[in-house]
């Protein structure tokens, strides 16, 4: 049998990987819906790269989708997708590395069994830059979060249970909201607090029939997003 000489590293030159590599982190560019519009800073060499679908972003940096949608799958099922002049990144948080993302940002999760992913991968869909963690249940429902001003952010439950919590200045997880069905919750933060005492719950609503259809085209569809 013939051994061929392949460089360790370039065996996937068809894919674009960028960033310093995080063991078991793998994100994929997987949608941009304008080419040669969204940019990756990445943190180690402080250089900026035009991302495009097939992109792998390996470990730390900050994709800005600019004029672009974009749609990013991990290797564990979960979905996030960017609407315009949105970011994510990856860093280092309480629960390890994981998504941190910014302006209007869809999460879901793909049907997945969780008994076969490591332990790694059963933690939070990441963090919302402005406020807290979000985690979904079950796997198949979303969560829409939008920044609608410099304290306010705007969380749009599509179905099944949503939970967001933080962590506090011990290291201690706390709920700050539970949430089912199709709800609105206007969630007020105040970064002079304590963090137990940060967030506000200003507003719970439940989404109106129209919103519930105009929020699912956008962000839910496919065809939005192939």
């Amino acid at each position: 049998m013939t051994h061929l000489k392949v460089a360790v590293g370039e065996h996937e030159k068809h894919l674009q990987k960028l960033g310093e590599y995080v063991p078991g982190v793998l994100y994929t560019v997987t949608f941009v819906s304008e080419k040669n519009t969204v940019e990756f800073f990445d943190y180690v060499t402080e250089t900026t790269t035009l991302v495009n679908s097939g992109t792998v972003l390996c470990g730390y940096g900050l994709l800005t989708s600019n004029d672009a949608r974009v749609e990013i799958r991990d290797n564990s099922g979960n979905v996030y997708r960017l609407g315009k002049y949105s970011e994510f990144s990856l860093e280092l948080v309480a629960e390890g590395v994981c998504p941190v993302y910014f302006g209007e940002v869809a999460y879901s999760r793909e049907q997945v069994d969780m008994n076969f992913l490591p332990e790694v991968y059963k933690k939070s869909g990441g963090k919302y830059r402005t406020s807290c963690y979000n985690k979904i249940i079950p796997t198949s429902f979303s969560l829409l979060v939008k920044s609608v001003s410099s304290d306010t952010d705007v969380y749009y439950n599509l179905g099944g249970e949503s939970v967001v919590y933080e962590y506090d200045e011990k290291g201690m997880p706390f709920l700050i909201f539970k949430v089912t069905g199709f709800t609105c919750v206007e969630l007020v933060h105040s970064d002079n607090k304590d963090m137990r005492e940060r967030y506000v719950v200003k507003k719970m609503t439940p989404l109106s029939d129209n919103e519930v259809v105009d929020l699912t085209k956008e962000y839910l569809l496919d065809d939005q997003w192939k």
